[in-house]
């Protein structure tokens, strides 16, 4: 393939380690990664999953919080697509506000890859980043980086009447001084949501929390043309509920058309 292609090769993952003595020389064999390779894919996927409810720490080690049924499912996912040992992996359950559960992604070559194709390490409250520009030029690429971020931070969408929906919000945080850089991510996301000729509301102005954070939001706009529109060119993957309830407002929608 030609090397313009080329997303991510060797020499620059292993020059992101202090001691090359702790790379395996079996890890070389997954470079380099194209933007053609079906992979590709699916680590936009995963880089969404991280700004989503995920969590991506100082020793690559990837988190990810959700229900077990689709945790189970993602890391089936994860297993086959990427061949990591299934001992790698555990599911627990979390009680916090609520009971949830927590799939650990203990792989740190996965971590790495995906920290250097541009998801965030660390307090995503804390750290300003955007979407990888590699994502924003590719439609496959947008689509399952968008699924992967809405199933975990868009509100579930639901019918309201025979023509319309609820009106579905995404809405994120950062600290106070990161206000501006939240609203440049904001403003990508919607403009590759619109991209799939789905309509959204205007970027809310700041709004301040309890935490020392502002929240910006905007909604997906709630008419039928709309909400069957996205159901068709973006919709969700792995979580059931929200798959399910689309599915069914999507469903009621239709048949006012």
């Amino acid at each position: 393939m030609n090397k313009q292609n080329v997303l991510l090769d060797f020499e620059d993952f292993l020059d992101s380690y202090e001691n090359k003595n702790y790379v395996s020389s079996s890890i070389k064999k997954k470079f380099p990664i194209y933007l053609e390779d079906s992979l590709t894919e699916e680590y936009a996927y995963l880089i969404g999953k991280v700004i989503g409810d995920g969590h991506l720490d100082s020793k690559f080690t990837l988190k990810l919080i959700g229900k077990e049924k689709d945790l189970i499912t993602l890391r089936d996912l994860i297993i086959n697509k990427f061949e990591i040992d299934a001992n790698r992996f555990s599911i627990r359950k979390r009680v916090n506000k609520g009971v949830s559960h927590l799939l650990h992604i203990n792989c740190a070559f996965l971590g790495r890859i995906l920290s250097l194709l541009g998801a965030p390490r660390g307090n995503k409250t804390k750290k300003a980043f955007n979407v990888p520009s590699w994502i924003l030029a590719d439609k496959r690429f947008k689509k399952l980086f968008l699924q992967a971020l809405l199933e975990d931070e868009l509100t579930t969408i639901k019918i309201r009447k025979c023509n319309y929906s609820n009106r579905p919000r995404l809405k994120l945080a950062k600290r106070e001084e990161l206000t501006s850089n939240l609203r440049e991510f904001m403003q990508q996301v919607k403009e590759a949501i619109e991209s799939f000729g789905v309509e959204c509301s205007h970027i809310s102005r700041p709004i301040e929390t309890k935490t020392r954070c502002q929240d910006l939001y905007f909604h997906i706009k709630p008419n039928k043309r709309n909400i069957i529109k996205f159901k068709e060119e973006i919709g969700f993957r792995l979580n059931q509920d929200k798959v399910e309830k689309l599915n069914h407002c999507y469903n009621i929608l239709k048949k006012t058309v």
